[in-house]
């Protein structure tokens, strides 16, 4: 972004590209390692092939976790939208509390990440008892991280807002809806875990239709009335 952008002065197209280029460049990182490895999972490009099987059993996860992804898409313009309304202030602070809100998010992604890896290993295993586990020590991760966050953008979040603000009314705006939305990192302490072990263990389809209720259904009907 501060290359194509910043410096070639690219504008939208070079945020885009940036974006295209960051994930060449992971994906061609994750083939070397493979092709280096010494590990079981070594494997060279010219003896790549797919299984027909394992295709199917993939997709029959992956679409259900795309439509589940793709269902932020349109309540989130609807907020935007709402937002919008509220003029300036309001829009210039939406746009920085979603950049700290952020920071919680991809630290609870991780947390879904490592508590699906875990569960899905142990599931294929048939160690039932282990997915359990995993689960409430995800939980638990999810817990410290959502009261560490929590605390500190409540009490600190006007600071925080200061790095890339200086209007102060802008700012109070900001603080206002990060006061309001940290109380619901503790309820997703819940909800990111147990999506994960759901997915895990092949129920992507449970955790869709709950998304598309949730994120989609709800959120829309409420924006509306």
């Amino acid at each position: 972004d501060l290359l194509l952008a910043g410096v070639f002065h690219l504008g939208v197209l070079g945020t885009s590209l940036a974006t295209l280029l960051a994930h060449l460049v992971c994906a061609a990182g994750i083939l070397l390692i493979f092709h280096l490895t010494t590990d079981i999972c070594q494997y060279s490009l010219k003896n790549f092939s797919y299984d027909r099987t394992t295709l199917k059993q993939m997709l029959k996860t992956g679409i259900p976790l795309a439509i589940q992804s793709v269902m932020f898409a349109v309540p989130n313009t609807l907020v935007q939208f709402r937002i919008n309304e509220f003029g300036t202030d309001a829009v210039a602070a939406y746009s920085a509390y979603n950049t700290v809100d952020n920071f919680f998010w991809c630290y609870s992604n991780s947390v879904g990440a490592s508590v699906l890896t875990m569960a899905g290993q142990n599931y294929g295993n048939h160690n039932i008892a282990r997915v359990k586990k995993t689960c409430y020590c995800g939980m638990l991760m999810e817990m410290i991280g959502a009261v560490l966050t929590g605390t500190v953008f409540h009490f600190r979040g006007t600071e925080i807002f200061s790095l890339f603000l200086d209007d102060p009314n802008v700012i109070r705006v900001g603080q206002q809806m990060l006061e309001v939305m940290v109380y619901s990192y503790m309820i997703f302490v819940l909800i990111e875990p147990s999506s994960s072990v759901l997915k895990a263990i092949g129920s992507a389809g449970t955790t869709m239709y709950v998304a598309i209720f949730s994120i989609y259904i709800v959120r829309i009907l409420y924006l509306l009335f």
